[in-house]
């Protein structure tokens, strides 16, 4: 199902998802090697994203074997200048009193439950 997925909505055959209209920073990784031709696909989808990093890398096959720490450190790499971004916006938001990012966020009930169970809690 994934598989064909992939195939349906990122190839010439049947590009029939409006993925030109995102707008956001994307990542996509593959492997030269994999034998679904998913370096090809990264390149075709990257061709359609107007703000696409494509990564391929010469080995790993479909799952990407023994990649881990190159596409960690491309991740990170690719994130960094997005986390600096968030955290201007975030920063410029709380001075003009929009929000405070920070405390808008609803705790989850995982960190809630944790917390009620601490001595000295509320």
């Amino acid at each position: 199902m994934g598989l064909a997925h992939d195939i349906r909505t990122t190839t010439p055959v049947a590009p029939d998802l409006p993925i030109e209209q995102l707008r956001m920073p994307v990542m996509l990784v593959g492997a030269a090697d994999d034998p679904y031709k998913t370096g090809e696909v990264v390149r075709f989808s990257a061709g359609r994203l107007p703000a696409a990093k494509a990564l391929i890398l010469d080995s790993g096959g479909h799952v990407l074997i023994g990649q881990d720490d190159r596409i960690r450190q491309e991740i990170h790499e690719f994130l960094a200048p997005l986390r600096r971004d968030y955290q201007n916006m975030a920063e410029v938001f709380s001075q003009i009193g929009l929000f405070s990012w920070r405390t808008s966020i609803p705790r989850s009930r995982t960190t809630a439950h944790a917390d009620s169970g601490r001595a000295g809690s509320r």
